[in-house]
């Protein structure tokens, strides 16, 4: 009988175990790309303070300029130049789906290439997303920059990106685009793509193709 116990007393601790490994840590949220995602979703509790209807013309050179915050968290709240909407123009460098489900887009200076930074639309059909208020804004920029990938000879089925694969436009077939988006202060993580202030715009509201 005590025998029998001590097997049931094992089982339950190793289900003990297997329960709390199923619970995500802040790392394991980190690395899944939820760090601030309600900010970069546009479901934080400052959301509402952004005015989309005002837009601040920019460059990726002056987003990349700006400071970068101190101590910046997990959950940091929104913050500063946060609360605003730009609009920049840049050459698409690569584009993938992400672990998340968003579509990360990565521009340069039309003049530069070197001097990059990230985009990204979320996915309007996940959670925290498809909970926003803006989440037309999402889908919109989402069927946009389809359409704009069907007109280049590489990319003429953007509807079946496949997730975790990076794609690149042609050198000679480039394609410029005008992104609108809300300001985003990122994790640094060492990538030579990524602004080195960690700035994004995260959410994208929309996208055009245009010319240098």
């Amino acid at each position: 009988m005590k025998r029998k116990t001590s097997i049931s007393g094992i089982a339950a601790a190793i289900v003990t175990v297997m329960l709390i490994g199923c619970v995500a840590s802040p790392y394991d949220q980190e690395k899944r790309g939820e760090w601030r995602w309600d900010v970069k979703t546009l479901t934080d509790v400052n959301s509402d303070a952004v005015n989309i209807a005002d837009v601040i013309s920019s460059s990726i050179k002056k987003q990349r300029n700006l400071i970068a915050p101190d101590k910046l968290q997990y959950n940091t709240p929104r913050f500063g130049t946060e609360f605003h909407v730009y609009k920049l123009t840049g050459k698409l460098i690569q584009y993938k789906i992400e672990t998340d489900g968003d579509i990360h887009l990565v521009i340069s200076s039309v003049d530069n290439d070197s001097e990059t930074m990230i985009t990204e639309i979320p996915d309007a059909t996940k959670s925290p997303a498809s909970g926003s208020k803006f989440v037309d804004y999402f889908k919109d920029a989402k069927d946009s920059l389809i359409n704009i990938l069907k007109r280049h000879p590489r990319h003429n089925h953007p509807d079946t990106l496949f997730w975790g694969v990076l794609y690149k436009p042609l050198k000679n077939d480039p394609i410029y685009l005008t992104i609108t988006g809300v300001g985003f202060f990122d994790k640094i993580d060492g990538s030579i793509v990524q602004a080195p202030n960690g700035r994004e715009l995260h959410p994208v509201l929309g996208i055009e193709e245009t010319k240098p």
